[in-house]
């Protein structure tokens, strides 16, 4: 999208999108850039492309010290849902969450699974859930509710209070009610 200028005069509307009180740097908050580490695999969230194919994936580090690792398809910003869509603010944990992956522009979001390769964990969810599912990029979609998220901490915290930053979560996806897991499929399953 594109802004020009002109000779005559426009009108512009002045939207709040964080309020200065949220605007803390120990609380998570609309418009954060954060890596998603997964800490007991010791990997990142990532985005990239392989045979012409957009995945998700968890990926390793090379650096010996883990969370060091710099990788941009890591990266994800985060958009706390608001009723109003122009504005964000911080972090609670009874928010609702997407995650917008800064190099594509692309959103987190849930499919089901029908990959039919065996895997340990795959295999226990079968058999306690009516479906799997597996993430994935989506376009941008105000909509879309494939693509929201919420984030559960993993230790007792007031349900209204803020995500604090380096917070441990569990990610759990609202529209199917399920928790994100980590799997053992390689996405070059070929090799």
């Amino acid at each position: 999208q594109e802004v020009n200028a002109m000779a005559g005069d426009t009108r512009w509307k002045i939207v709040l999108f964080l309020s200065f009180s949220e605007n803390r740097d120990d609380i998570l908050k609309g418009g954060d850039v954060v890596r998603l580490f997964h800490s007991e695999q010791e990997k990142f969230l990532t985005l990239d492309t392989y045979q012409k194919k957009k995945y998700i994936f968890l990926r390793t580090s090379g650096r010996a010290k883990k969370t060091d690792a710099t990788s941009s398809k890591a990266l994800w910003e985060v958009e706390v849902v608001q009723v109003d869509s122009c504005r964000s603010g911080a972090a609670h944990w009874c928010s609702y969450f997407r995650f917008k992956h800064l190099a594509t522009g692309l959103y987190l979001a849930a499919e089901a699974d029908t990959d039919t390769t065996e895997d340990e964990m795959r295999e226990k969810l079968r058999g306690t859930l009516p479906s799997v599912y597996q993430l994935t990029p989506v376009e941008y979609g105000e909509n879309n509710l494939s693509a929201l998220f919420e984030l559960v901490g993993t230790t007792v915290s007031h349900v209204d209070g803020f995500v604090l930053r380096g917070s441990y979560v569990r990610l759990r996806h609202l529209c199917t009610n399920t928790w994100v897991h980590s799997c053992a499929i390689p996405i070059d399953k070929e090799k």
